[in-house]
């Protein structure tokens, strides 16, 4: 079962903005930034979490989104959108 965060960062890795010069902290904070920047709305009413699942849902960045795949890969499809948003808070602090 692959890491969220290997799933984050190889998604980040597919963006046309990606520097491949930036370090894994960079590359975090690059989507952080992004994300929140995107659901800015969500983020100022509900906070990070939410926004970064917001964002996530709706395909922000290229992840498996579906239900099956999610399975497959070994994540419980009901946590799967908070777990990439708490695997993102935790690799910029």
């Amino acid at each position: 079962m692959p890491s969220l965060r290997t799933i984050i960062l190889d998604a980040i890795k597919k963006e046309d903005d990606y520097n491949p010069n930036w370090t894994e902290t960079q590359s975090f904070r690059w989507l952080l930034d992004y994300a929140l920047r995107s659901k800015k709305y969500d983020y100022e009413k509900y906070g990070s979490v939410f926004a970064l699942k917001e964002f996530f849902i709706g395909i922000g960045i290229h992840i498996p989104i579906w239900t099956d795949e999610i399975k497959k890969l070994g994540y419980d499809d009901d946590t799967y959108w908070t777990d990439l948003a708490l695997t993102v808070l935790r690799e910029v602090d």
